[in-house]
């Protein structure tokens, strides 16, 4: 589930970029697993604060076997690999859609129909190099047809409350519904 999401790199991408201390370099376009993403984290110097930075999507397996791109969200507070993680380093991922393949293997771009950019939660690992992994949820009924699962999302006033939330308040490990947006794009892929 979400193994890419599209970030066009435009006006309202670039309001969150001033909000970093450091030039940031990211992928645009198709985001892959393993590229540096743009992702917004706690401004430790302003309380509830938030700005933009970049780190690589996917946390290495313990066995460094692979990269693990998406964590349940049904679990992710309580399993042994992330529940530490969970409960102090979080961050949100800017993007403009995200990619899914249906059993058919046709690509769809989905995208939130109300809004040009949309975020989803992640939860960050790692001491010296910092990853994230994408929370997903169970697929609401519009999209379960393409995916059993689907990235959760927050409304953009809810970015600050995911980043400093506590664990005693788990608003954010309840499904949510937004309304979306199917494109097809294996047909336009196959024209070009």
């Amino acid at each position: 589930m979400c193994g890419r999401y599209l970030l066009i790199d435009n006006d309202d991408v670039a309001r969150w970029v001033k909000t970093s201390d450091i030039q940031l370099q990211f992928s645009t376009n198709e985001v892959f697993p393993s590229q540096q993403a743009l992702v917004l984290v706690q401004n430790k110097h302003e309380p509830q604060g938030v700005k933009a930075a970049t780190m690589r999507w996917g946390i290495e397996k313990w066995d460094q076997s692979g990269r693990i791109i998406n964590a349940r969200q049904e679990t992710v507070a309580t399993s042994r690999f992330f529940k530490n993680a969970f409960a102090s380093k979080r961050a949100v991922v800017v993007a403009h859609g995200f990619y899914e393949w249906d059993s058919e293997k046709r690509k769809w771009l989905i995208k939130n129909q109300k809004h040009a950019l949309q975020y989803m939660a992640a939860v960050i690992k790692g001491e010296n190099v910092e990853e994230f992994a994408i929370l997903t949820q169970a697929a609401q009924t519009d999209f379960e047809r393409i995916h059993d699962r689907q990235p959760v999302f927050l409304m953009e006033d809810q970015i600050s409350d995911y980043l400093h939330f506590s664990l005693q308040d788990q608003w954010v490990l309840k499904p949510r519904q937004i309304p979306f947006l199917l494109e097809d794009v294996s047909i336009l892929q196959q024209l070009f």
